[in-house]
């Protein structure tokens, strides 16, 4: 059910490596931040099914 987490376009060593690698190529980096926030909504909502799933489960076996 849920999807792989997607991966940043650059492995940097150090925050000023990151910093030069966004400034270069900022699209990539805003469809990754698009990606990962696509996979944080949708591990958010199997989340929320699964709770409520186990909410429900547990009120059937307390109503026996």
């Amino acid at each position: 059910m849920s999807q792989e987490r997607p991966e940043p376009p650059s492995r940097t060593d150090s925050p000023e490596e990151l910093v030069a690698y966004v400034t270069n190529n900022p699209s990539d980096w805003l469809l990754y931040l698009r990606h990962i926030n696509g996979y944080a909504a949708a591990l958010k909502e199997e989340n929320d099914f699964f709770r409520l799933a186990e909410s429900d489960h547990d009120n059937s076996l307390q109503s026996l």
